[in-house]
């Protein structure tokens, strides 16, 4: 079976690429994938700083990241592979968001919208909501990476 069957890096790459390899980065696929999103994020946090609410538009991203990175480490730990870090942790992004999307809309925020990840209760108490959600994306982050590191490692070698 081929190296590449196997989801190893391609040999020809130094180790750099490779180790970008092993936390997914894809090339073009992950390149394009991420100027989307970038060119998306662009336009909505200028919408964010019309409305003077730069701390909102930081907090969604934590609230998503501190979402989407217990269920990442979970999948991980019963053994499976996730192949779609990014566009399952932007769909994270905009579930979260999701109520600020209706007050766009001109539909203001309600209790019941606190089923989008707790969106209100989050938007209430935003300062230490920002700092808690911060360190507890480190924490899970570097433990995710970590993971990923070690199951590709262990991967490549019974290989």
């Amino acid at each position: 079976m081929s190296g590449k069957a196997l989801g190893l890096a391609p040999a020809r790459h130094g180790k750099a690429t490779t180790l970008l390899y092993r936390l997914g980065f894809r090339g073009w696929s992950t390149l394009l994938k991420l100027a989307a999103i970038i060119a998306i994020e662009v336009v909505i946090v200028f919408g964010y700083v019309g409305h003077g609410a730069i701390d909102h538009y930081a907090l969604h991203p934590m609230i998503a990241m501190a979402s989407a990175l217990p269920l990442f480490l979970l999948v991980r730990t019963l053994g499976f592979r996730l192949r779609e870090e990014l566009l399952i942790s932007y769909f994270f992004l905009n579930f979260a968001r999701f109520p600020d999307y209706l007050f766009e809309a001109g539909i203001e925020h309600q209790t019941w919208m606190n089923v989008f990840l707790l969106h209100l209760a989050f938007d209430e108490i935003i300062g230490w909501a920002l700092v808690f959600l911060t360190v507890q994306v480190l924490v899970l982050g570097v433990a995710y990476v970590l993971m990923k590191l070690r199951d590709s490692r262990a991967q490549a070698t019974s290989a």
